[in-house]
């Protein structure tokens, strides 16, 4: 597996990019509903459902309750999974700095090895809070390749130890 450091700019342009007209491309991109196979939005839901499901088993302890109000929502302070539909092949999550490493690396890579393999992950980092003030910066994840955005390197480099970003 390729591990590798990539600029926000180039990481930006390579998700616009469709894998049926780009090698570069991380996922097939559809400019239409129409252009989507038949059940293809469905299939989202329950590829990003079954990932945030496998979050939730394993990183429990996050988990936070508001305890009060008329509607009790359950959410976890480390992860947040965007419910967004997307005419792509992505999963996109929110996370928080405390869960990079190889414990999360594995739940993502044996997850789309086994149920997603055309699909990637795109993971937007936030330092201890999903706040828009604590971003720090997006990696990528699809079966093949792992794009760390320069941003992340430091975090990377000191929290994951068998997925270490290769020298350019």
């Amino acid at each position: 597996m390729k591990v590798y450091a990539i600029s926000e700019t180039e990481l930006n342009e390579r998700l616009n990019l469709d894998k049926r007209r780009n090698s570069r491309a991380f996922y097939l991109c559809f400019e239409t509903l129409d252009e989507a196979p038949a059940g293809f939005y469905e299939r989202q839901n329950e590829l990003r459902d079954g990932l945030e499901k496998e979050f939730w088993t394993n990183f429990e302890e996050g988990k936070e309750d508001p305890g009060h109000g008329l509607i009790k929502i359950v959410y976890n302070k480390w992860f947040f999974f965007d419910g967004d539909m997307y005419g792509s092949e992505r999963i996109d999550i929110e996370i928080t700095d405390n869960i990079i490493g190889d414990k999360l690396l594995g739940i993502i890579m044996a997850y789309l090895e086994k149920s997603a393999p055309n699909y990637c992950v795109i993971g937007a980092v936030y330092r201890e809070k999903l706040t828009g003030k604590n971003y720090l910066g997006r990696f990528v994840v699809t079966c093949e390749e792992i794009a760390v955005e320069e941003s992340l390197v430091e975090l990377w480099t000191n929290q994951v130890q068998y997925m270490e970003i290769e020298k350019r």
